[in-house]
């Protein structure tokens, strides 16, 4: 087995250790249920991220480029979209509120950023970057494509922890797609740190209230604009595929 190979083993061993001592040692550090859940989370990914990412800088992949302002400017669209992840309109016309202190709101801000700083480094900043060196002569997209399935693919294990098969299949359905678009996102601005960004923001708006508030979430609104914006950025992600031919063999 090659040094790459042992790794990136070694990597994807990591995630999956820490990801189950997270879900079965239910440790308690603090007595409130949904603090101590936020906690754990925090320090399992942290950890877990901090390994990796020593990994990662072992690889030498490029994914810590200084960000350019053309790198901004093409990560906004997906920005865009992240931010609309919130559930605004409901917010505002109270259908929903949080019912937990800003303190809490802290804490899951830091859970967030700890399970995209995770995530990120290992399937696109290790996996992603990995099959980009081993695909030969495939095109680019179908790193993209084997990266997504396997980062939605992850979360099928929600299964075996008491979520319906539903949701997850409308979680491996859009966090595909999300893992598709982070990857391009790093492919073009080789900078693992937007990522990161990108999938915290998008975390926090989708979690935010399921996790610290009550009410009724989507409104119509939102769904409205969702698939405004949504249709927009899939256009613009089939213009970068087009113009940097990314489904062209090299």
């Amino acid at each position: 087995m090659r040094k790459k190979d042992r790794i990136l083993l070694a990597a994807l061993i990591v995630a999956i250790v820490a990801e189950l001592i997270f879900r079965f040692a239910a440790i308690k550090l603090v007595k409130d249920e949904v603090l101590n859940d936020l906690v754990i989370t925090i320090i399992t990914r942290a950890v877990t991220g901090i390994c990796l990412l020593v990994i990662l800088v072992d690889l030498k992949y490029e994914v810590f480029r200084k960000p350019r302002g053309k790198d901004l400017a093409f990560a906004l669209p997906f920005l865009i979209l992240v931010v609309n992840n919130f559930p605004f309109a409901s917010v505002i016309l109270k259908d929903a509120h949080l019912v937990y202190p800003a303190g809490y709101v802290a804490v899951f801000v830091l859970s967030c950023l700890a399970v995209g700083f995770s995530e990120e480094i290992a399937f696109r900043g290790i996996v992603f970057n990995y099959l980009l060196a081993e695909k030969g002569e495939k095109p680019v997209l179908w790193a993209v494509i084997v990266q997504a399935v396997v980062f939605a693919l992850m979360h099928v294990f929600n299964l075996f922890f008491g979520a319906g098969i539903g949701s997850v299949l409308l979680q491996i359905g859009y966090t595909f797609l999300i893992g598709a678009m982070l990857a391009i996102v790093l492919y073009r601005t080789r900078n693992i740190w937007i990522c990161i960004v990108l999938h915290t923001i998008y975390n926090f708006g989708g979690m935010l209230l399921p996790t610290l508030g009550t009410g009724s979430w989507p409104h119509l609104i939102t769904v409205i604009i969702t698939v405004v914006i949504s249709l927009i950025v899939t256009a613009y992600v089939f213009t970068i595929i087009i113009k940097d031919k990314l489904y062209k063999r090299i």
